[in-house]
């Protein structure tokens, strides 16, 4: 599948086509889905009710994607959150997630440590549909193993559980303890006796909806230099399935990082060969697939033409500087970043003067540049026009000022010019 250079983004954004799948829900939720039990405080009965919840988040601009997921599978609920510019689809009811998540689960299981946050939900479930929360040791029991669900990034602390347990002393009085640890011990059996398949086509899909991104990253300095990279992290608790990734694309290599890891392809041959024939069989549901067909691009025009001629990075630098939001997050605008491009080579070139020329073509240049940027930078930039510049200042100035560094991530906040 040979990409179109005449991507219509607006119309794209019109026209989605989504694909949804169990296996890609699956996979979905292996990234960004969450289980968890909350507990409401009541004025009967044993006076906790657990309530189960199943969530998926994303960033607020996935809300169409959200809708036609929710219509899709005729569950749940959407809730926006724009402190943070999230959106959530929340399934809550019992009867849907016993008649329509859990069949999905359990015929296209998550992975690893989500598998076993899964379990324990399931069983927490099967639970209160058979009613054993309405009494004291079954409500005990659920409370110990909603403690279990993501233990390692869940916000629950030991205290937090003794408060719960205190404020059923005072109403109950002594609690009795728990008989043996049966109920935990169980799922750890059941996960030893899962034999793990081969992943799925549509569970990476939907795993890379999630949790992957596409990146070109731009250097100017000391030498010019365009990378494209394709990565997928996961909590720790599931490094083994970036190991699986490995295998099933047949490249690419899985790192460790401070509380995660992930999953790297940055060679453009091999993102050509081996990653682009998977993906051109799916689609992506998320905006993930602007950022996958730009990235494709680039490189393919660097494997055709290269980078070294201005033409040829600048043509790079139209097609993907913006990718990250439109370049909201980006310390230099698109067209900053080409000017200083500009002033690097006009510099260079000054050098090659003769001296008495010099000091008429840097002033050619500095009002050249003060008209094509905003005010905001005409402060540093008024340094150009003061009449004793020695020849070679804008050299001086771009070795100065002159490395340019560029990281793009559909979801990241961190990438800067």
């Amino acid at each position: 599948m040979t990409i179109d250079t005449n991507i219509n983004i607006k119309n794209m954004k019109n026209n989605r086509k989504y694909n949804f799948t169990r296996g890609w829900l699956s996979g979905f939720t292996q990234s960004d889905g969450s289980f968890t039990v909350v507990f409401d405080k009541r004025k009967t009965g044993l006076l906790i009710r657990p309530k189960p919840i199943f969530i998926i988040t994303q960033h607020i601009s996935e809300l169409e994607l959200f809708k036609k997921m929710q219509e899709h599978f005729g569950i749940g609920y959407i809730t926006q959150n724009k402190s943070n510019q999230s959106v959530s689809f929340l399934v809550t009811s019992l009867s849907q997630i016993d008649k329509v998540l859990i069949p999905i689960f359990d015929e296209h299981p998550l992975s690893h440590g989500k598998f076993k946050s899964y379990l324990m939900f399931k069983r927490i479930v099967k639970k209160m549909l058979n009613k054993e929360h309405l009494k004291l040791e079954g409500l005990l029991e659920i409370i110990e193993s909603s403690y279990f669900i993501n233990k390692v990034t869940s916000l629950r602390t030991p205290e937090s559980k003794e408060k719960l347990l205190d404020f059923l002393k005072d109403k109950h009085g002594t609690l009795l303890p728990l008989t043996g640890s049966d109920y935990i011990s169980e799922i750890y059996e059941e996960m030893a006796s899962f034999s793990p398949q081969p992943l799925s086509l549509d569970f990476v899909t939907g795993l890379i909806d999630g949790d992957g991104s596409f990146n070109i990253s731009f250097q100017h300095k000391p030498t010019r230099r365009v990378r494209a990279n394709f990565t997928v992290v996961q909590e720790t608790s599931c490094r083994e399935l970036l190991n699986e990734l490995k295998t099933f694309f047949g490249c690419g290599n899985v790192y460790d990082l401070p509380s995660a890891a992930s999953y790297q392809v940055n060679d453009i041959d091999t993102i050509l060969n081996k990653i682009v024939p998977i993906f051109n069989k799916v689609i992506l549901n998320t905006k993930k697939n602007q950022s996958y067909q730009t990235m494709v691009k680039v490189c393919e025009i660097i494997k055709a033409k290269g980078y070294e001629s201005d033409e040829n990075y600048i043509e790079i630098i139209e097609l993907a500087y913006d990718q990250n939001k439109s370049g909201k997050n980006l310390r230099l605008s698109k067209d900053m970043f080409i000017q200083k491009i500009s002033v690097a080579d006009n510099a260079l070139f000054c050098k090659s003067l003769k001296p008495q020329i010099q000091k008429r073509t840097i002033s050619l240049m500095s009002h050249r540049l003060l008209s094509q940027i905003g005010p905001d930078q005409r402060e540093a930039s008024e340094m150009f026009t003061e009449s004793k510049l020695n020849p070679y200042f804008i050299s001086g100035f771009v070795d100065g000022e002159g490395s340019f560094y560029l990281g793009m991530s559909q979801n990241s906040k961190r990438s800067g010019g």
